[in-house]
């Protein structure tokens, strides 16, 4: 192992020589027979293929990664991400206008997930994935992982969205299996960053001026994570604008 400072700890030490920017378990479902995975770069809506283990040199130490970032990685995906699909199986909602799919869990520790997504991408230095400038909030990201922050629901809080819909999955496919590279978003609804993972569109505000209204919808109840649910009619324009282009 390479020895240096540790992005998140800023302590010397021994550095894992890959670090994951994005868990396995959110492409494992999308990846081709050469363990590749279709990766969109939102800036100019071209799709590259990569290695599904994406991954980063010399970022974090074994500590840093395999427990803090880990942990949070792991409490999604049990409590939010593999729940909601389960959920989505039992009961389905119906397809009209905006139903939200209410989640049993800790509001905060999904955002420190979300949080800790942002922040891998803006410490990263590779040619095939556009860095994240989040300027004085990196190093504000940095110290809330870290210390595992306990933060007001108003502070950098998220909204997300789910395309995964059994009544209509057959002709969503090809929409549940978009990846996309963080994008930047700063319109009349704020100052957020938009990711699309499998099934799944989550915006996370950077900026806790001027938040849309409807943004108090999501954020009703600390151990509960509303999600909308986006309808057959609905999904092609969403995406479309979520990507800022015309796609499907």
């Amino acid at each position: 192992m390479k020895t240096g400072i540790c992005n998140l700890c800023l302590k010397k030490k021994p550095l894992l020589s890959k670090s994951h920017i994005f868990p396995n378990f959110l492409i494992k479902d999308i990846v081709n027979e050469k363990n590749q995975v279709m990766m969109m770069n939102v800036e100019d809506l071209k799709s590259k293929k990569v290695q599904s283990n994406y991954w980063e040199s010399n970022i974090l130490c074994e500590n840093c990664d395999n427990k803090i970032i880990s942990k949070l990685e792991r409490y999604f995906e049990i409590n939010l991400y593999s729940n909601v699909i389960d959920l989505l199986k039992d009961e389905i909602p119906p397809l009209e206008g905006f139903k939200p799919l209410r989640v049993q869990a800790n509001f905060n520790r999904i955002k420190l997930f979300f949080l800790s997504i942002l922040w891998r991408c803006s410490i990263i230095n590779r040619r095939n994935f556009p860095k994240i400038e989040l300027g004085p909030h990196q190093e504000t990201f940095r110290k809330i992982i870290f210390e595992n922050q306990i933060i007001s629901q108003r502070k950098y809080p998220f909204i997300i969205f789910t395309f995964i819909n059994k009544n209509s999955y057959a002709d969503m496919e090809k929409y549940a299996t978009i990846h996309t590279s963080p994008k930047h978003v700063k319109d009349e609804n704020g100052h957020r960053y938009r990711y699309l993972f499998p099934g799944f569109s989550v915006e996370i505000y950077i900026s806790d001026h001027n938040l849309p209204k409807f943004i108090d919808g999501f954020i009703d109840s600390e151990e509960e994570v509303l999600i909308g649910i986006i309808n057959e009619e609905d999904l092609k324009k969403y995406i479309n604008r979520a990507l800022g282009g015309k796609v499907f």
